[in-house]
């Protein structure tokens, strides 16, 4: 399939980004060396509507392939979608000629440790949002300088710095010995900059149990790993979030936490997969960086994401991409591959990886579709990443907050 067709293009301005920005002398420690991304990192900056026509539009409300589309952005929000000739265009509209292409909302990692030296890079690869799991000093201000259009990245979703108890395994790590302190944290942190509270592996059960407590009284969330000494059965009853990496459901099952060993029982996994589902808390796998690291546990891992979609419990798609092991960026093809293998379907993936994540966040509408009212994030794909999600590699183009960033 061609690649698409600028038609017309007034009122453009061609600036070209480094995909990789100097990075703050607090940015976390950078991921590992990345193959350059698979678009050119050149933004078309645009004072007025573009069209996107001649598409076919997978809108990831509903499974459908809307053949021969237009979509119309105008101020960075989609403000019509119709068949091409349906949808009037405003003189001086830039216009896109889609060839036929797929075009989907702009894809979530929902598990990363953002660092301003990877944000061009997400972008790259169609990651229009991410869900920033540990807050860090410098964090705010690169999500300001982001949405003002100063570093090219996506929108950052981010928790505060995580809570722990001894030892401190990452920098800006919060450690917490008593309830008392948890409380007092839990108000520090509330300063309307985070989406929620992270919490980590080595909370003792009483500063969990504050934590959670002072986390509803301020009506701010906590997501993050089930610690150790609080067990699945409570973070499912405290109502967490969401549950990183699985690694409760291991620690449940086997009796080790760090990894997943010994045969998989699935009996086991399936009552715990629907007490998941009736607790309404969700979970994001990671799959990609296990499967690096250990194959036993990762078989056993991609066994009870199956089981938890089977059951109907809600899931993510994050990689944990920023700590030197999964790639910012083109992970994320990894990961949903991952999620393929075990037998999820593709539809089912791309939701996870879109609109999922809006409604996990509250904010179901505003992104993660292409419908009327959302923002305009978008990524145009050669070929149907609903027949294999391998087909989300390699945009064709993205559209970032509504801006089109074109290949050379």
């Amino acid at each position: 399939m061609a690649k698409p067709t600028l038609l017309s293009a007034p009122l453009h301005v061609a600036l070209v980004v480094a995909a990789a920005c100097a990075s703050s002398s607090t940015d976390p420690a950078p991921g590992p060396d990345l193959d350059p991304p698979p678009l050119d990192t050149v933004v078309t900056s645009l004072a007025g509507p573009v069209a996107i026509v001649n598409a076919t539009v997978v809108p990831m409300d509903r499974p459908a392939r809307l053949a021969s589309h237009t979509v119309l952005v105008e101020s960075g929000t989609i403000t019509a979608v119709g068949p091409d000739g349906d949808v009037f265009l405003p003189d001086g509209t830039f216009t896109v000629d889609a060839g036929g292409a797929f075009l989907i909302p702009g894809l979530v990692d929902a598990h990363v440790h953002m660092s301003e030296a990877d944000a061009a890079t997400y972008v790259a690869y169609g990651i229009t949002s991410v869900r920033n799991m540990w807050g860090w000093p410098g964090l705010l201000a690169l999500r300001e300088r982001i949405s003002l259009g100063e570093v090219l990245g996506p929108t950052i979703h981010s928790y505060s710095p995580g809570l722990d108890g001894e030892p401190a395994y990452w920098p800006f790590t919060q450690l917490l010995a008593t309830p008392e302190e948890a409380r007092a944290k839990i108000h520090e942190l509330d300063t309307g900059d985070w989406i929620g509270y992270k919490v980590y592996t080595d909370l003792s059960r009483p500063v969990y149990d504050a934590v959670v407590e002072e986390a509803a009284a301020v009506g701010l969330p906590i997501a993050g790993h089930v610690p150790i000494n609080v067990g699945l059965e409570r973070a499912l009853e405290a109502g967490q979030t969401s549950l990183e990496h699985m690694l409760g459901y291991a620690q449940r099952l086997t009796g080790t936490y760090s990894g997943w060993p010994g045969s998989f029982d699935e009996g086991g996994m399936r009552l715990l997969a629907q007490a998941t589902r009736e607790a309404g808390v969700w979970n994001c796998p990671t799959l990609e960086i296990l499967r690096m690291q250990n194959g036993v546990a990762h078989a056993n891992r991609t066994a009870g994401l199956r089981v938890l979609w089977e059951e109907g419990a809600e899931l993510l798609v994050g990689t944990d991409s920023g700590i030197e092991f999964t790639a910012p960026g083109r992970s994320l093809r990894e990961e949903m591959l991952r999620f393929q293998e075990a037998g999820i379907p593709p539809y089912d993936i791309l939701r996870d990886a879109t609109v999922d994540v809006a409604r996990f966040l509250g904010r179901e509408g505003a992104f993660g579709v292409i419908a009327h009212g959302a923002r305009a994030d978008l990524v145009l794909l050669e070929e149907d990443p609903l027949e294999d999600v391998a087909h989300v590699e390699n945009p064709l183009g993205v559209m970032l907050r509504g801006t089109w960033l074109a290949p050379r």
